[in-house]
């Protein structure tokens, strides 16, 4: 069932404000059949975020056009703009992991989005960085009060950073339903923020 516009605009802001937290947004994107009625509930909240919508019309609109664009647009856009040093992706699929791993040996800081039940274990393995979306939405979920007791505690986000030792060979994996792709000053993992020349 597609979400309420109500919950696709929490569903956006979620994840754009964690991508906030990494760096300064200078490439947005969601790519798809923006004509469809399954993404069609998205398209106003996306715009409010100022997410460049890329229409893919049927069958360049089904999932795999879908990705294919995107990964072409993604090598294009780290070729021509040496500023961009980080990546984020928006996506549990188990297609994408070859991009994951191009991107990283052009040197770029790879960041993933998934929904925790369908999200590919390869692509946790393959980013820099990995948050479950489960997570980043409860925190944005309006709190109900209960009749004994205080509001529960949201659930506590999983957080999985890669292994430097583990390699690159992390089987198949990564693509986007949607994606935000960032350009700008990156934080640092830890203690005040280090300003790096670009991200994507």
């Amino acid at each position: 069932m597609s979400p309420s516009y109500s919950t696709a605009r929490m569903w956006t802001s979620a994840v754009l404000d964690f991508a906030a937290t990494i760096g300064v947004a200078t490439i947005n994107r969601a790519y798809g059949d923006w004509s469809s009625p399954q993404l069609r509930r998205y398209d106003q909240a996306l715009l409010r975020h100022a997410v460049d919508l890329v229409q893919l019309f049927p069958p360049a609109g089904s999932k795999n056009g879908a990705d294919i664009r995107l990964a072409i647009d993604v090598v294009e856009d780290l070729t021509a703009h040496a500023h961009v040093t980080d990546v984020l992706l928006v996506t549990g699929d188990s297609d994408f992991v070859s991009l994951v791993q191009r991107c990283r040996r052009y040197g770029r800081r790879v960041t993933a989005v998934g929904i925790r039940r369908s999200t590919s274990p390869h692509l946790t393995s393959a980013c820099d960085l990995f948050r479950y979306y489960d997570a980043l939405a409860a925190k944005r979920a309006p709190v109900k009060s209960r009749p004994t007791g205080g509001a529960r505690a949201p659930p506590g986000g999983a957080c999985r950073r890669r292994n430097p030792s583990a390699g690159d060979n992390g089987a198949d994996a990564a693509v986007v339903a949607e994606r935000r792709r960032l350009g700008a000053t990156r934080r640092g993992q830890a203690g005040p923020a280090s300003p790096r020349p670009g991200f994507r």
